[in-house]
């Protein structure tokens, strides 16, 4: 017995709502739909009281009239190049404000637009009539387009605020992991300098270096692989490999240079000559901070720049036949296909090998130069020729130094 109460009393509900459905909708509707029969008639059909709204025979005088007097064709035509030219030029300009205002949180910026869109029309008309007459456009297509555009700039700018609102932000870092980043995404091409920390040993020092003393990062606090990656520069190699797949630049577009102090960290060169550096004290916090938390920046306690006390920035080119591991990586980068992986792989097994005291500081090198010399390189591999090159390479290196 409730169940049918039940269905009853969602049936009466459906009822009720297609009723009141229909109340709101057919006073929208009916003026067109008047609007259209009355088309189809001539002046005494249209003017018949009460109003024949069907059983009438429809005529296509009205048609045949307009498109043969009164130039029809051309009136539609004009109304299709304003409405095609200012909706794109709205979505030109448009588009781009609402990514700036949603990503970079400006809720007032779009609260002022949307009051900008209440304004009456007619209150713009005269300022508009003085301006475009100044200007000399009056009766040009040129007109109508910009004043179409004003009028419905903030209304796209307001909608698409909300769409980029509720866009995932792990859409945009896919895309910046895929090469694009937000200053390219507009055509600036980038050429990339990755910095190198700490001051430049020669080669004789070199073959004194111990285990303790490779360990010791004159600036940084890292772990002991990524150290002793930082002291023989292939973490550098690696880094150039990294930029050139996530910026689609080549390899010889990612230059290397020493910079001792540890500051700079960072610098891209824009094709206008312009460069941009990212400055800041050596602390790893700030980086993973900033891939936890991207793209926002959160205070971070800790020590910051003094420029006061800074009283000079220098760099040093790096000697490459010195760190051989840098020159190496290049190499590999150039050469694609599986090389970088056997780079990566030798290096791997080499820097574990010096931990645990098995070679000194120099093999490292020489085990990944060995690896490269005796791989068989493999173009655009897939993930079973990468694993296996990789697996290649731990089996050459074994049978080699161990």
């Amino acid at each position: 017995m409730a169940v049918k109460k039940y269905r009853a009393k969602k049936i009466i509900s459906k009822l009720l709502f297609d009723i009141l459905v229909l109340v709101i909708v057919i006073p929208i509707l009916f003026p067109l739909y008047f609007v259209l029969i009355s088309s189809f008639k001539n002046m005494a059909q249209v003017y018949i009281m009460p109003p024949k709204l069907f059983g009438f025979k429809p005529i296509l005088d009205n048609y045949i009239y307009i498109f043969k007097t009164q130039h029809y064709g051309t009136y539609m035509m004009n109304s299709t190049i304003v409405a095609v030219a200012s909706t794109a030029l709205s979505l030109l300009l448009g588009v781009p404000a609402a990514y700036a205002i949603a990503r970079y949180k400006m809720g007032k910026a779009n609260t002022a637009i949307l009051t900008a869109r209440l304004l009456p029309n007619i209150s713009i008309l005269l300022p508009y009539y003085f301006i475009f007459s100044k200007l000399r456009m009056i009766d040009t297509y040129g007109v109508l387009i910009l004043s179409h555009m004003v009028l419905s700039l903030p209304l796209i700018v307001w909608i698409m605020v909300g769409f980029f609102s509720d866009l995932p932000l792990e859409l945009e870092e896919a895309a910046i992991v895929d090469g694009c980043t937000r200053e390219n995404r507009f055509g600036y091409e980038e050429v990339a300098w990755l910095l190198l920390f700490g001051t430049q040993p020669t080669r004789e020092q070199l073959e004194k270096v111990r285990l303790e003393d490779a360990l010791k990062h004159p600036n940084w606090s890292m772990g002991h692989k990524i150290t002793i990656d930082s002291s023989t520069m292939v973490n550098k190699g690696l880094e150039v490999m990294e930029a050139r797949w996530l910026f689609g630049a080549e390899m010889d577009q990612v230059q290397v240079v020493v910079q001792p102090a540890s500051i700079i960290h960072s610098m891209v060169e824009f094709e206008d000559g312009a460069v941009i550096a990212q400055l800041g004290t050596p602390d790893m916090k700030l980086p993973i901070q900033y891939a936890l938390y991207y793209p926002e920046r959160r205070f971070l306690p800790g020590d910051r720049l003094d420029f006061e006390k800074l009283t000079k920035i220098s760099f040093e080119v790096p000697d490459m036949e010195t760190f051989r591991g840098l020159k190496l990586a290049y190499e590999a980068g150039r050469r694609g296909g599986t090389l970088p992986t056997v780079f990566n792989a030798a290096n791997e097994m080499a820097v574990a090998m010096f931990l645990e005291r098995k070679i000194n500081y120099l093999t490292i090198v020489d085990m990944i130069e060995g690896a490269m010399e005796h791989h068989c390189v493999k173009p655009s591999p897939d993930v079973a020729q990468i694993l296996e090159a990789e697996q290649e390479t731990y089996n050459y290196l074994s049978s080699k130094w161990n």
